[in-house]
């Protein structure tokens, strides 16, 4: 009797604590089919500004060595080393009292030979000599005229000059110093403007993905080029490309091309690595997506849409980045609502509601 009794007792007990558990289960599951409030963004197609970037080599636009072009003593060095320098300014000044000597000892000549000549041409109007002779002055006047004309650049040549315009190296030899013709003296390093050289990865795709503002990819003449530092630091430089190879590179793929850079203030420096930024440039038929709205995991990057009031997934390709906008090649069709907010709680097959739109303005950046 007491065991029956004990028995009932715990059945009515289980049987109270299943009703309040049960309705908490089935309050759980009805607040998990509820809806998730969330903002959209309607996906337009088109083609879209972009700016491409490609880690570059800056490198001078001219270098030369400078020699010298006659020997004797070097008489003077007159620019300061790593200085700027101009075209045509005096760098080396070689001994000239030799040279001074010589173009006036063939100065002296000429004036002989000019004056025999002047004299022959009249004795020969009077046939006073003959036309042998006449030619013979002739020939002697037009090879001192020669000699004084080598004998002046001998001369001048004693001045070392820059023969154009940018930094002047070093130099190891000092006043005194004797050296031949064809010696070093200095290098000058031209650095306004500069070169960037740098290579076109997957021509082929841009060229079938992405038109030009003006020219082809073979001449690009429309595309404006800005550099900055690998650190992200923007100089105030714009150039245009000036070269890009007529053949891709057998070994990387690519195709080598070569900016133009002003460089008026020295900011740039050859040697130094950068990344070119080329604008102008159109990526055809895409998507411009808020790049807030990618969803990342070791399945592949995918947005969330809207579909029959559900989320549901799409595996993009992204073709870069623009002003914190992602440029999507594919995954997307016109008029899609890409969910922009509690991607967290997102699972394909959730019920979603939207909220608010992004402003038209905002899709429009």
């Amino acid at each position: 009797m007491k065991k029956a009794l004990c028995a009932l007792i715990g059945i009515v007990f289980l049987g109270c604590q299943d009703g309040p558990s049960g309705a908490q289960g089935g309050g759980a599951q009805q607040r998990a089919q509820q809806p998730i409030s969330v903002k959209t963004f309607t996906a337009q197609g088109g083609d879209l500004d972009v700016t491409l970037e490609y880690p570059a080599k800056l490198v001078s636009s001219g270098f030369v060595e400078v020699r010298a072009k006659v020997g004797g003593a070097l008489f003077s060095r007159e620019y300061i080393e790593g200085a700027q320098v101009a075209a045509d300014a005096t760098l080396f000044v070689i001994d000239p009292a030799k040279y001074k000597a010589a173009k006036d000892s063939a100065q002296a000549a000429f004036n002989q030979a000019e004056r025999e000549y002047k004299r022959a041409e009249k004795l020969f109007a009077t046939k006073a000599i003959s036309e042998k002779d006449r030619d013979a002055t002739l020939a002697a006047y037009e090879s001192a005229k020669a000699a004084l004309e080598n004998a002046a650049l001998d001369l001048g040549y004693t001045r070392v000059k820059a023969p154009i315009g940018g930094f002047a190296g070093t130099t190891a030899l000092d006043a005194g110093n004797l050296i031949n013709a064809g010696t070093l003296l200095t290098t000058i390093t031209k650095t306004d403007p500069l070169h960037a050289e740098f290579s076109l990865t997957n021509i082929e795709r841009l060229r079938s993905g992405y038109a030009l503002e003006s020219g082809t990819w073979a001449n690009p003449t429309g595309i404006r080029v800005s550099v900055k530092s690998e650190g992200g630091r923007e100089y105030t430089s714009e150039g245009r490309i000036d070269f890009v190879d007529a053949s891709i590179d057998m070994n990387t793929g690519s195709v080598k091309a070569r900016a133009v850079l002003p460089n008026p203030n020295g900011e740039l420096m050859p040697g130094q690595f950068a990344r070119v930024v080329l604008s102008g440039v159109k990526k055809k038929n895409a998507f411009r997506v808020p790049s807030e709205a990618l969803v990342q995991t070791p399945e592949g990057k995918f947005l969330y849409v809207i579909e029959d009031a559900n989320a549901s997934r799409r595996h993009i390709t992204i073709d870069g980045e623009n002003d914190r906008f992602l440029i999507v090649s594919a995954g997307l069709k016109d008029g899609d609502k890409v969910i922009m907010n509690n991607l967290q709680k997102l699972r394909p097959g959730s019920p979603v509601v939207e909220a608010n739109q992004a402003a038209p303005q905002e899709q429009g950046r």
